[in-house]
This record gives C-alpha cells, structure tokens and sequence, in this order.
C-alpha cells in the first residue's frame, strides 16, 4: 500500500499543477515613481515603460503600474486570474504591498499572500483590462522586479484534485494496517485509476475528470 499512496501522492500534485493553466505573462506594463492614491490621479504622472529585468523599489519608496490586458483567445468564456509577484517566487513577508484596481475600482490588496484576484469570471476573448497597482516597496533596501500573469482556473480540475488530497491527508495520520485507512486508499487508487492525464485539457482528460468525479460522488 505504500507504493499506491506515493503514486496518489504524485497523481494529486499533477493535478495541482492544472488547476491553474494556461498562463500567459503581461510584459506591456508601464509606472510612475510616486505615492498616488487612485487611478485618477496618475494623470498627469510621468509615465516609463517598465521592461522584463527592471526593478523598483528603494527603502520606503511608492509606486504606480498600469497595463491593459487583453484578453486572448484560448481565454474566452474561461475564469480568468491576475497572478502578480516579485522577484519570481522571492517575496518578503514585510514589503511590497499592493493594492489593485481594476478597470478603475479599487478591488483588493495584494502581497506575499494574497497573490491573485479574479478578473473575469467568464472573460470575452479580444476584452480589454486595465490593471492598476498601487505599490508599497515597505522598509527593506531591496529593489526588484515585477511579474504580472493572466490565468484560467479550471474549477473541474480543482475539485478532483481536493477530493483526493484532502481524503489523502487523512490517510497519511491514520495507523498502518487501519481497515478504514486500507479502504480509503482503495477508494482513492480506484478513482485515480479513471483519471487520463497523457493530454492535460483534452476530450479525453475532461471526460476523465468527469468519470473521477461521478465515482468520489457514489463512494
């Protein structure tokens, strides 16, 4: 039984790696130095391209970014993420502050963990955003770089893939030998079995995801 969980375990972190896919980076962006309070004001900002390898961000220092997203056309009808973050994964628990705006509304804050926010809940392909980020670099000397992406999540992905993994947990604190655990685990490898991942996003996968799902809901 060993053996089967691991190959669970494995099943379940491809699956994780789905639920957010495709992603598309947002290289057209442009800033301006300086502590704005809404995107209104930013009118009359001395505006600069903010390019693939530039930093931002001296000790205590503010900041404004803008883009227009367009949305593209394998996104259509799809749930549509903003994923921003700093230095690729590097984030530091006591800088860098956000706060989106979105098509000019204030929407949410944003740092190390709160990285994303939902654009569009069924986005239309040729769509235009405008994203806002008003930017605290906090009281590090550390300037770095910004990386903004759009994003599906797949919501059929996402239930697979928590109706395995949490049901998994509990296995793993569960006795060895446990009958309950021992049916558990067969439950669990019976339900991965059903799954086809050799072509994530296909006929044939989401027919998969389906007849996984269908088998977890009657067990």
């Amino acid at each position: 039984m060993y053996y089967t969980q691991q190959r669970i375990e494995r099943i379940c972190q491809d699956l994780q790696k789905l639920i957010c896919q495709p992603r598309q980076p947002i290289s057209d962006i442009n800033w301006a130095k300086g502590r704005y309070t809404s995107p209104a004001e930013t009118d009359q900002a001395e505006w600069q391209a903010f390019n693939p390898g530039d930093h931002w961000g001296e000790y205590d220092d503010h900041a404004w970014f803008r883009a227009d997203v367009i949305i593209p056309p394998q996104f259509e009808g799809k749930k549509v993420l903003l994923d921003v973050s700093v230095d690729t994964e590097r984030w530091f628990a006591d800088s860098r502050q956000f706060i989106l705006f979105v098509d000019g509304t204030i929407r949410q804050g944003m740092d190390i963990n709160h990285r994303t926010c939902v654009l569009r809940h069924a986005a239309k392909a040729g769509e235009t955003i405008r994203v806002d980020l008003q930017a605290y670099a906090g009281l590090v000397e550390k300037p770095t770089e910004l990386y903004l992406q759009l994003f599906v999540e797949n919501p059929d992905v996402k239930k697979i893939y928590y109706d395995l993994f949490v049901p998994l947990q509990v296995v793993t604190e569960m006795p060895e030998g446990d009958k309950l655990r021992l049916d558990l685990l067969d439950v669990l490898n019976q339900a991965v079995n059903r799954l086809d991942l050799r072509k994530p996003f296909s006929d044939a996968f989401h027919q998969s995801i389906a007849d996984t799902d269908a088998f977890l809901e009657e067990h």
